[in-house]
């Protein structure tokens, strides 16, 4: 007993440094990539946040993975080159009697793997969703902030306010945009938005001028206006049609397509505990290479696992194999072969055990 405990405290440690560096890597990673979605307009400056936090949730089930592996793998080393390997031999224990404790740490992990993948995986893809639908429907003019240069969603015109005078007004604007091939830029006082029955709205600027220039000539038409209208495309657009990755689990049953994101959602518990047996038969007391070149070639073997997933998923979305056979083929064929590899390291295969006690017997 106290040996597990030791063994528990030392993965405990292990697995809380681990995590807390990938999650380092992720949320850095998914803060890069938030900046260049609204930089290019495509969520909403304000929720750069609260988008990287959702983002960093839909990586939950690889970041837990990853850490839960890498953690049995460093304990691992560490035990056969502290030689407690094998003082754990020496007592009559076996290599697949070391499954037991590191299963009795890891089955809270492996149960939040599970519904990270089934339930907050398409959740936090669904708000990711919801923000840019939301951030998308938006008017123009409600799209711009005060002081900064935007695009329209159309991304054929630039708007520039200087402030706003209240409800759909603001003050001086600048836009530039194409009108009939040629560059024109209209400079206004101020504007407002007139919206029609048809839900499509109207920019109505006032006393203000608008400068275009032929690109082939070089000449240039300046003309002053009291009173200025263009459509600036605000029709209500229809809800975004719900992604595949962000429909319920329960739901995916239905279409080719759902049932390779199920897979991909099933596979990562199942991988979670292939990857436990995985870790026990990389590492050998025989390796005198450093604790480097194990990490390496953990997350190397990791790392195809992770691609046959999402090649299977591609297989089953495209109809190339069902569901079924493919968690079996690969989880299931995974899981004998290093449950049979585990078997014959320590001598319990039958057939094995058969043909020593031939061997034996002829000796004698």
């Amino acid at each position: 007993m106290i040996f597990y405990a030791s063994i528990r405290r030392e993965l405990a440690q292990s697995f809380t440094a681990v995590l807390i560096v990938l999650l380092s890597i992720v949320m850095t990673m998914m803060l890069i990539r938030t900046l260049a979605q609204a930089n290019k307009g495509s969520v909403n400056p304000q929720d750069i946040f609260l988008v990287m936090s959702y983002l960093s949730l839909s990586f939950l089930p690889t970041i837990l993975t990853l850490s839960l592996f890498l953690s049995v793998v460093s304990c691992l080393v560490r035990w056969y080159q502290d030689s407690e390997m094998a003082v754990w031999f020496a007592s009559g224990q076996s290599l697949l009697a070391f499954l037991r404790p590191i299963l009795r740490f890891a089955w809270p992990i492996l149960l939040a793997i599970a519904a990270s993948g089934l339930l907050i995986w398409p959740w936090a893809n669904g708000q990711i969703d919801q923000l840019r639908s939301e951030f998308a429907q938006r008017s123009d003019m409600d799209r711009i902030a005060p002081g900064e240069f935007q695009r329209n969603k159309a991304g054929n015109r630039v708007f520039f306010t200087e402030s706003k005078g209240g409800q759909n007004k603001s003050g001086r604007v600048f836009i530039y945009g194409l009108k009939d091939g040629k560059p024109t830029i209209p400079t206004a006082q101020g504007g407002r938005i007139v919206r029609t029955a048809d839900g499509s709205a109207q920019l109505e600027l006032s006393h203000g001028q608008s400068v275009s220039q032929d690109s082939k000539t070089g000449e240039q038409n300046i003309s002053t206006f009291a009173q200025y209208s263009t459509r600036i495309q605000d029709a209500p657009a229809a809800a975004l049609q719900t992604q595949t990755r962000s429909r319920p689990s329960h739901q995916l049953l239905h279409t080719a397509d759902g049932r390779g994101e199920l897979s991909w959602r099933i596979g990562m518990a199942l991988a979670a505990i292939n990857l436990l047996l995985l870790a026990l038969l990389l590492i050998k007391s025989s390796q005198r290479s450093g604790k480097g070149s194990h990490l390496a070639l953990a997350l190397m073997s990791s790392a195809v696992y992770y691609n046959l997933i999402n090649f299977g998923q591609n297989w089953v979305s495209k109809g190339q194999i069902s569901l079924g056979w493919w968690l079996l083929i690969l989880h299931g064929g995974m899981f004998i072969a290093c449950y049979g590899l585990l078997l014959q390291r320590q001598g319990s295969l039958p057939f094995l055990q058969l043909r020593r006690s031939q061997k034996t017997a002829l000796h004698s």
